[in-house]
């Protein structure tokens, strides 16, 4: 697998989420490519920032609900969990993905960022 040149960029969540700001999130050079004949270049997008939102605000390796994401975020629930969903794909850094069921249908994720 070739390896990708990374970036960062500068992501200040206070600003955008009315939460304490968050310092960087590593985003490869071209984005990943998310499947579907029907989306266009905005959707790419907003599905690039809705997943660099959500990696920004699970990088700490908290375990967190998908509602806390989304309420973080502003991504609806079913759309965070695709998201982390994807996290764990190769051409999505292949993180790792920790889920734990608290009961009654409700579980939390941890996220655990990939060092290559």
């Amino acid at each position: 697998m070739a390896a990708t040149t990374q970036r960062t960029l500068d992501f200040d969540a206070a600003a955008m989420c009315n939460k304490p700001a968050l310092s960087y999130v590593t985003l490869p050079t071209a984005p990943p490519r998310f499947n579907g004949p029907a989306l266009t270049a905005a959707d790419h997008a907003r599905l690039t920032n809705q997943q660099a939102l959500i990696v920004a605000y699970m990088r700490s390796g908290e375990w967190r609900t998908l509602r806390e994401i989304a309420e973080f975020t502003g991504a609806p629930e079913a759309s965070a969990s695709a998201q982390l969903r994807h996290l764990r794909k190769p051409r999505f850094g292949g993180h790792t993905v920790e889920r734990r069921h608290e009961g009654g249908g409700l579980y939390r994720y941890r996220l655990i960022v990939s060092k290559d």
